[in-house]
Order: C-alpha cells, then sequence, then structure tokens
C-alpha cells in the first residue's frame, strides 16, 4: 500500500512546501478555532431555544386535533388564520382547547369560538383565554357554545356603562343563572338589572351583584316581587332593556381601538411567530441537532 510520502514523490509535490501548507492549515485552523466554535455553539443555542419554544405549542396543537379527529396540521393553520398582533398563537390555542372542552369539535366552531372571547378580551382589557373558560357560565342563562355573539350586547353594556368586569359578570351568571332562570331573566336582561343597581341606586359592582343575587333568591320565581325588593320601576327596567340592546356595537369597536395602538415592530414579530409556528413540527430535528453543536465547545477546550 502507497503511503502519504510514495504519494508525494509520485506527485512531484515538494516536501517542505507540503509541510509549510500544512502548517499554514494549522495555524488558520487554530486562529479561527475560536469562532469556529463560538458559531456553531450560537447555532445550537438558536435550535435548543427553537426547539423549546415551539414543544409546547405543538403538543397543544396534537392534543386538540386527537380529541376533536381534526389533523394536526389543520389545527396550525387554523390558528395562524385566526391568530394576528393582538391575538397571539398561545392564546389562539388556548382559547381553541377551551371550544374544544365545551363541546365544539369543527375547525369553524372552534375557529369563532376562540376570535369571539378573543375579541372581548381586547375590548375590555381582560385575558381571552381566561374569559373563554369563564364563558361556560353562559349555558345557564341559555346561551349554547358557538352562540356567545347572543350576548355581546350584555357585554357592551357592562363594559360601557357599569364599573362591573366581564370577568365578574360571567361569575355572577354562573352562580345565579337557575335562579335567573326561573325569573325568565335572560343575559341582557340580567345586565339591565346590574346597570340600575349601579347608575340609579349607586351602588359598586361588587354590591350590586350581591344585592341582586339576594333579590333572587328571595323572590321565589316572581319577577314582580324581585324588582320590589331591588326598589326597581317597570319603566326603568325597560329603559335600560333598551340601553342594553343599543350596546352590541360596544365590544367590536373598543377591540378595533385597540388593534390600533399596536407599532409596526410588534406586527412584525407576531409575523415571525407565525413563521416559527408554521414549521413548529421540526423542534424535535431541531433538539437533536442541538445537542452536537452545542457540545463543540467542551470539544474545542479539549483540543
Amino acid at each position: 500500500m502507497a503511503t502519504i510520502a510514495d504519494l508525494v514523490v509520485k506527485l512531484g509535490i515538494d516536501g517542505d512546501d507540503l509541510e509549510s501548507g500544512i502548517e499554514s492549515i494549522a495555524g488558520g485552523l487554530e486562529r479561527n478555532l475560536g469562532r469556529i466554535t463560538a458559531g456553531g455553539v450560537a447555532a445550537g443555542a438558536a435550535l435548543e431555544g427553537f426547539a423549546r419554544s415551539q414543544a409546547p405549542m405543538e403538543e397543544q396543537t396534537r392534543r386538540i386535533a386527537a380529541a376533536t379527529g381534526l389533523h394536526s396540521d389543520a389545527v396550525r393553520e387554523l390558528a395562524i388564520d385566526i391568530s394576528n398582533v393582538t391575538f397571539p398563537l398561545e392564546d389562539a390555542l388556548n382559547l381553541m382547547e377551551a371550544g374544544r372542552q365545551q363541546g365544539l369539535d369543527s375547525a369553524e366552531a372552534l375557529g369563532e369560538f376562540a376570535t369571539f372571547w378573543d375579541m372581548v378580551g381586547d375590548a375590555t382589557g381582560e385575558a381571552g383565554p381566561e374569559l373563554g373558560n369563564a364563558g361556560v357560565a353562559l349555558r345557564a342563562v341559555g346561551i349554547a357554545a358557538g352562540e356567545e355573539a347572543d350576548a355581546l350586547a350584555a357585554f357592551g353594556f357592562i363594559a360601557e356603562e357599569t364599573t362591573s368586569s366581564i370577568g365578574g359578570f360571567l361569575q355572577f351568571i354562573e352562580r345565579t343563572g337557575p335562579e335567573l332562570n326561573s325569573l325568565g331573566l335572560d343575559v341582557n336582561e340580567a345586565a339591565a338589572i346590574l346597570g340600575i343597581l349601579e347608575t340609579e341606586l349607586g351602588m359598586s359592582g361588587r354590591t350590586a351583584r350581591q344585592e341582586f343575587r339576594s333579590a333572587v333568591n328571595e323572590a321565589e320565581g316572581d319577577l314582580g316581587v324581585m324588582l320590589d325588593t331591588l326598589g326597581i320601576s317597570a319603566e326603568t327596567f325597560d329603559t335600560y332593556r333598551s340601553k342594553v340592546e343599543e350596546s352590541s356595537g360596544v365590544i367590536e369597536r373598543n377591540a378595533d381601538l385597540h388593534a390600533d395602538s399596536y407599532t409596526a415592530m410588534q406586527r412584525v414579530q407576531h409575523a415571525l411567530d407565525e413563521l416559527m409556528f408554521r414549521y413548529g413540527t421540526l423542534f424535535e430535528v431541531a433538539g437533536q441537532l442541538a445537542m452536537p453543536l452545542l457540545a463543540l465547545g467542551p470539544i474545542s477546550k479539549g483540543v
């Protein structure tokens, strides 16, 4: 078998030149080893960061897909389609999960559910996913999952005409729903009464909810008795019901105003987040590639 020395002779390479060339290459590697290592380690860190950031959302995407029978790619594309600069992808997935837990299983229904609660959150400054979970209370007053828009006027009135939060209102509905049903009151009429107690009788939001609950329990299904207990006339009740109905556009208006407050850079960042999520299925590969690159640091020290 020919040795390297034999090959050098056959090729007519000068030994001194070969030695000088090898020394030059070695010197270049030695001088730049730090840069090469730093670059590799930085790339490894970036891949590891990408893998860690995408793993939780990818896991949730797969869970939603498994529970609904949708393909994970369809769930991912739905989240991207409904999200925007005011609606982070993580919130979109959380709201889709909330909708799934409340019985929705089609892509269209999940998308509408998530978009609705995000709009309410944007309009009020409250967390959309938390509102979506609390929205199950609407079942107590006859509003099914996927029909949350029926409460839009009540939400608009509560947000604009009272000191109560939407979350507090939903909590009240959850606790008082059966009794409200026995009185024949819907979500708009419940909002109207809370508005009367605050505006006309000077109660705080919390006190109004407490007094309303007590009066409902004492009424034993008689609306007239309840209104008398609270000191509300039929005329005042009718006036405030009309005010609630006129508030149907408040939530959408305030959500649009909120969207206008975001900067161009925030919109660019959201676009980058969408791009990373679109290729989030690669997080496992990225995590595997990160390991040998991060190992360059210890290896270079050994060299």
